[in-house]
């Protein structure tokens, strides 16, 4: 079993002081995060997703098995938080902002750092290449549920299908796994390029979430958002357990869907609430919240597992 203190110390401190420095430079350098996500979504995480794919053992089977899994466990905690809602009495576009509070998950800045830095020495390689697997369905699922929730249900399949077709992680994971089984050779200087460009998402993801972080204000008399907390960091892995027994899945892609499932509410959920008049204050503290716990609820759900 992993101890604590080294998941505190080797893993989590570093995310932490990371997210720290972003916060920090925001409040003193007001940083523009919309440009810093931008350079993220469409260049750098493209070029991590791009080598991994390019380099990964992973059959077209088990693409399909952590694809089906990620959507399933995506739709079963959407059904229960919308049943929440209704329980809460929510109004529409709150009651919208709980779900995607619960649904959407920081599979990029939080996700990638920490699977990058827990399997730092050991199949490193393999438990990336799961990750993006798990990145690519949460990006698809948070640009269409997650976007049609953000807007409170006023953006068209139309919309929705246009946002998806401007991911640039969907043309990349093609193009690697084109490039990939039909065994062309790409010149030095192109993976030498693309290596360091995925190398450098760790620390960007994670002072990008920071400086975001610095813009939250928090309401702490709304106890719906620590309802949505719980539903994110402890429910949505407790879920992904049950549902690893139950298909009998083992090892690392086990312990990589487990603890991907812990991750707390994705940034991105503000910004599509910025954009498209959702309510950004409260996606906002649900983002800030469960960030914060998380530095327990994953130090505990990564003892169980590994």
């Amino acid at each position: 079993m992993t101890s604590m203190s080294f998941i505190i110390t080797s893993i989590l401190l570093p995310i932490f002081i990371q997210i720290g420095v972003g916060f920090l430079l925001q409040k003193r350098l007001k940083l523009n995060i919309r440009s810093l996500s931008r350079v993220q979504i469409y260049a750098f995480i493209p070029a991590l997703i791009f080598i991994k794919f390019y380099t990964s053992t992973l059959s077209g089977a088990y693409i399909l098995q952590i694809s089906g899994f990620t959507i399933l466990l995506f739709f079963i905690l959407m059904i229960i938080s919308a049943g929440v809602g209704k329980v809460l009495k929510l109004p529409k576009k709150k009651r919208k902002a709980f779900e995607n509070a619960v649904i959407l998950r920081n599979q990029a800045n939080y996700g990638i750092p920490l699977i990058t830095l827990l399997y730092l020495e050991s199949g490193a390689e393999l438990a990336l290449s799961i990750h993006m697997v798990v990145l690519l369905n949460t990006n698809v699922l948070l640009n269409t549920v997650g976007l049609y929730n953000a807007s409170s249900g006023t953006y068209t399949s139309k919309e929705a299908l246009s946002k998806i077709l401007r991911m640039p992680m969907i043309y990349t994971i093609g193009l690697g796994i084109i490039c990939k089984y039909m065994h062309i050779t790409l010149p030095e200087s192109i993976m030498t390029t693309l290596t360091i460009m995925g190398n450098g998402v760790v620390p960007l993801a994670l002072f990008t979430m920071g400086a975001q972080l610095a813009e939250t204000k928090f309401d702490f008399k709304d106890y719906t958002i620590s309802i949505a907390a719980v539903m994110r960091l402890i429910l949505s892995p407790l879920l992904a357990f049950a549902m690893v027994y139950v298909f009998g899945i083992q090892g690392t892609m086990a312990q990589v869907l487990i603890i991907g499932a812990s991750a707390p509410t994705a940034v991105n959920s503000v910004m599509l609430s910025i954009e498209f008049e959702g309510d950004a204050a409260y996606a906002s503290q649900a983002v800030l919240l469960t960030t914060l716990l998380s530095f327990i609820t994953v130090t505990g759900t990564i003892m169980l597992v590994m």
